[in-house]
């Protein structure tokens, strides 16, 4: 997140805005905006989302104090354009906005104040749908190494605090169940994965891909036969991937939960100390195999990734001691989290197909992969791809994924 660069932006971010939006997060009556600067923003290169995010400082002064004051906020819109307006099918702002202004503070005051996202100062569906929030860059929090992917110390750190939300929104969710009823689509819903939408298209011949790929591997003949059937039923396939079933431990998940959403603070060690998330657009109530498939195929290093069951035991500590804490009964054992893993391993082509894709595409933004189809011969060089794609396929089929 270090590219910056003067921008233009929606005419619609303005002074008038700004004070509004300043107004509701620091909770002033009076606010005048002075001088507004758009230093950054998402759409040039930039992977994370399918909004386009600017960071904006701004020049304010309260009550017509003298000397004003300066602020940096991130802006984050959700355009409405060809190949993206599927999305709103599925409601990705209004969840996001609700999740951030109601839930995820209700989540911190069960936990004591332990935080999970930037705070929201102004949310808003006219004149365009924006999200004003805390720039988390002010203090101190940086994104973690999407080139090479977590290391061991940065996956735990991570699948700690996923654990923590997981656990908490099982607390909540007993609570206030009609408020995960907004969360029952996610991004593989029937109105984003159909034959009519470019997405749909873009999954299946990165899945095609894959399959002309492991023609070349001694070992995969039976993995590629069954890559095959699933490519000739990919609608109803790749729907499956991620179907709810009986028996589901459910959970908030975040829907997105890869490198490219996490934003680490360090201590003078360099060791990590905290991590916020970012981007809520995906999230919906279901199996927490999902997020555990998702990030883990998706965000860490091979060599990692390999100790994955010593992976799961640190979710599942973190889990175990979060609903103890919030004194929950029926608390998940190792060997049904594990379950869990296995039984949602389909969501986890899924991941190599789309996010595991995505993260090897220099230069290839949300918005790009979705309006068009993009060649992908160019990651067939990337060594660390190959094996990453090797041993997950294998691993995935062992667990009966396809």
């Amino acid at each position: 997140m270090d590219k910056k660069k003067e921008i233009s932006a929606p005419k619609e971010l303005d002074k008038a805005f700004f004070a509004n939006a300043l107004q509701n997060g620091l909770h002033e009556h009076h606010i005048e905006v002075r001088r507004i600067k758009f230093s950054w923003e998402s759409g040039d290169g930039e992977k994370q989302s399918c909004s386009q995010i600017y960071r904006v400082f701004l020049v304010y002064a309260k009550n017509e104090q003298l000397d004003p004051d300066v602020i940096s906020v991130m802006v984050k819109v959700t355009p409405i354009q060809e190949g993206l307006d599927l999305l709103d099918a599925i409601h990705v702002f209004n969840k996001e906005k609700w999740l951030l202004m109601d839930i995820i503070p209700h989540f911190e005051i069960l936990l004591n104040d332990i935080k999970f996202a930037p705070r929201c100062y102004y949310a808003t569906n006219s004149p365009l749908q924006a999200l004003v929030l805390e720039d988390m860059d002010r203090f101190g929090f940086q994104m973690g190494n999407m080139e090479s992917g977590l290391d061991e110390r940065h996956t735990k750190f991570a699948l700690k605090k996923l654990a923590q939300f997981h656990a908490v929104s099982m607390v909540f969710a007993k609570k206030r169940p009609a408020m995960m009823a907004d969360y029952n689509k996610g991004l593989l819903d029937p109105k984003v994965i159909n034959k009519s939408t470019s997405f749909y298209k873009m999954l299946r011949k990165h899945l095609g891909y894959v399959i002309m790929l492991t023609l070349d591997w001694e070992g995969f003949e039976d993995i590629t036969k069954k890559l095959e059937e699933f490519h000739k039923n990919f609608e109803s396939r790749i729907l499956a991937c991620q179907q709810h079933s009986p028996g589901d431990i459910k959970v908030l998940n975040h829907g997105d939960f890869w490198v490219n959403n996490l934003l680490f603070k360090y201590d003078p060690r360099n060791n990590p100390v905290d991590l916020m998330f970012l981007d809520f657009q995906m999230s919906i109530y279901a199996s927490l195999g999902f997020d555990l498939n998702y990030f883990l195929f998706a965000s860490v290093q091979l060599e990692v990734l390999e100790r994955w069951k010593n992976l799961l035991e640190v979710y599942h500590a973190s889990l175990r001691d979060t609903l103890t804490e919030l004194s929950y009964s029926d608390i998940p054992t190792y060997a049904e989290i594990e379950k869990e893993f296995k039984r949602k391993s389909a969501y986890g082509l899924f991941t190599l197909i789309g996010p595991l894709t995505i993260m090897y595409m220099e230069g290839i933004s949300f918005e790009k992969l979705v309006v068009s189809v993009c060649n992908n011969e160019g990651i067939s060089k990337c060594k660390r791809y190959i094996e990453c794609l090797k041993y997950s396929l294998l691993e995935l089929d062992k667990m009966g994924a396809f």
